[in-house]
């Protein structure tokens, strides 16, 4: 018996689109409106810290400070490029608000794939859980800060949110039967760039190694694990790529990689300074753990939705968040680290400057979890009961998300 249409729907269930009519209608409404806010807003210019040294980089196809991000500068050199703009500032400025853009609308659909996996498909529940995400991640200060100015965060949040869904699309695969090479394929391939982009994207490979446990049985698994390597060198051939550019004598060109020795170096970080753990300054840790602001970076109507779609998470025992969960404390812990050992990062530096751009993940991951909470209390009354009462609850909650994000977005 063939398995039913995605988008089909049985007679007297709510009209409400489901499958794949749903993703693409919660990603216009998440993207749509943020894409229209953030190059309304864009920096018209050069900004602060690395915002020149990476503009830079795509404007001359360049190699910024190791490791070097040549996924950023790839795909920023070709929008730079491509597009009418005259400065690369601007150009660079607008392709973050274009990636902040995708992150909102990859995050609804992160979030209405996973409650349409329940038993209210059908109703309003998964598409408003979704939107609730990108609203709460429409209003987070760190974010909107990093989609107006040019750096590699937004990127690295969409690269993210795409390799959780790919792995999502190889676990729906299996439970269907023998998965495609494609989907596999794609896993491995999103998170080689994902690193390209950030080597710190490595932890994303908890989320790998979940999908396709849960898509391979014991004697298909060896075949998962061989596509998604095969993926991941692919996408790892943007280092390559930067070798080769480096080659080549460009305008930016931080510590000539040039070669399989000099990669080696960018990739390991050996140009900075570092200290042990037991030297990093007193204070340090708990200074970094108050730049998480969690009241302040999502405001108290968002931080309630993440904090009861976390309880629910737990109380539900999912094994497929538990691996995103497993990426996301080791993130937050390895980011820790990281900055804690390298010397030209102290108590001032964390203080005055902050780090609220390292904790781009974690606010996404919360947007996550409140969007998942919201989808989860607006339906559980079942497909097709009460669901004019959950629309017009979920329709308010959304809409006082939205407006509780106003003040951060007048800000950034």
């Amino acid at each position: 018996m063939p398995a039913p249409s995605p988008d089909a729907r049985k007679p007297g269930d709510p009209a409400f689109p489901s499958g794949r009519r749903a993703d693409a209608l919660g990603f216009v409404l998440g993207a749509g409106p943020f894409l229209a806010w953030a190059w309304r807003h864009a920096a018209p210019g050069l900004t602060f810290h690395d915002s020149g040294e990476f503009a830079l980089a795509a404007d001359c196809w360049g190699v910024p400070h190791p490791p070097g991000a040549p996924t950023w500068v790839l795909l920023a050199g070709i929008f730079r490029h491509l597009g009418p703009w005259t400065d690369a500032a601007r150009a660079t400025n607008l392709f973050s608000g274009l990636l902040g853009a995708v992150t909102v609308g990859l995050a609804v659909v992160v979030v209405r794939r996973a409650l349409a996996g329940g038993d209210d498909d059908r109703g309003p529940a998964p598409l408003l859980g979704g939107l609730a995400a990108g609203a709460i991640l429409a209003g987070c200060r760190a974010f909107l800060d990093q989609a107006v100015v040019t750096e590699q965060y937004t990127l690295l949040t969409a690269l993210g949110l795409a390799v959780v869904l790919a792995a999502g699309d190889l676990a729906a695969a299996a439970a269907r039967g023998r998965p495609a090479a494609r989907h596999p394929l794609l896993l491995g391939l999103l998170w080689g760039l994902a690193c390209g982009n950030h080597l710190s994207q490595l932890v994303l490979g908890a989320v790998v190694v979940g999908a396709v446990l849960a898509a391979g049985r014991p004697t298909g698994r060896g075949r998962l694990v061989a596509l998604v390597a095969a993926g991941f060198g692919l996408g790892s051939l943007v280092f390559v790529a930067m070798m080769l550019r480096a080659r080549t004598n460009p305008a930016l060109d931080w510590g000539h990689v040039a070669d399989p020795g000099r990669l080696v170096w960018a990739l390991a970080r050996r140009g900075w300074e570092t200290r042990s753990l037991g030297e990093v300054p007193d204070g340090f840790f708990a200074a970094w753990l108050r730049t998480l602001a969690p009241w302040r970076q999502l405001g108290p109507l968002a931080l309630a939705c993440a904090v009861a779609g976390m309880g629910l998470l737990v109380r539900e025992r999912r094994r497929t968040w538990a691996w995103g969960g497993a990426a996301v404390v080791a993130y937050a812990v390895g980011i820790a680290v990281a900055t804690g050992r390298q010397v030209g990062i102290g108590l001032d530096y964390i203080r005055h400057y902050g780090v609220a751009d390292w904790h781009l993940p974690l606010y996404v991951a919360a947007a996550i979890a409140g969007g998942w909470g919201v989808g989860r209390l607006l339906g559980r009354g079942g497909p097709g009961r009460g669901s004019c009462p959950a629309l017009a609850v979920g329709v308010l909650l959304v809409g006082a998300l939205l407006a509780a994000g106003w003040s951060a977005r007048r800000e950034a």
